[in-house]
């Protein structure tokens, strides 16, 4: 009774053993497709929208998005912009200096920085939310900008630097896609001839 019950208990084991070996390298497959599907999705942030066209003397918004983030809570941009076709519009006039548009993804609880340099085309927006915000997950706006045509020609809206970071301060991988504005020279409004 003991021998027939070892036997067949030895041929389940050795079944077992032999499933794990043969299917492994399946599941090792699997994993691998795991990882490789969740390395395609990429945290991003994009100048939306991407082109744009204005005529000389006209403004236009644009805003930061963020996409398939996780646990934000501060970000730190530098974005470069052509000072000869556009100028950033102030958003806040009652502060000193040029400021653009806090966003909510993440909520801007501590500004660090929050500049532009109409002259030299360059943006610093460096924010954080505070304890007890929540951290922004998903998409959303990181800011907005106000751009106003100066001269005529097309102007890249440049991500030159970035950095976004979690609620541990540990920064998140993220790509980047530019935007364009292109500035005509002059919105002309022709009139019928009228001939007596």
């Amino acid at each position: 009774m003991n021998r027939i019950n070892y036997s067949r208990n030895a041929g389940v084991l050795l079944l077992l053993i032999v499933f794990i070996f043969v299917t492994s390298p399946l599941l090792g497959d699997v994993d691998a497709r795991e990882n490789e599907s969740s390395e395609i999705i990429t945290t991003t942030l994009t100048i939306d929208p991407n082109t744009s066209n204005i005529f000389v003397g006209d403004s236009l918004s644009v805003d930061i998005t963020v996409s398939d983030v996780s646990d934000l809570y501060g970000v730190s941009l530098e974005i470069t912009f052509d000072p000869t076709v556009v100028i950033v519009v102030d958003a806040d006039p009652g502060e000193t200096g040029v400021q653009i548009g806090e966003g909510s993804c993440p909520v801007a609880d501590f500004v660090v920085f929050n500049e532009v340099n109409n002259t030299t085309g360059v943006i610093n927006y460096d924010i954080s939310s505070l304890w007890p915000s929540e951290p922004c997950n998903g998409i959303g706006v990181v800011a907005s900008i106000t751009f106003q045509g100066l001269g005529e020609g097309s102007s890249a809206v440049h991500f030159n630097n970035w950095l976004l970071s979690n609620t541990d301060g540990i920064s998140i991988e993220t790509s980047t896609q530019d935007g364009s504005i292109a500035v005509a020279a002059t919105n002309q409004i022709f009139l019928p001839l009228v001939l007596k």
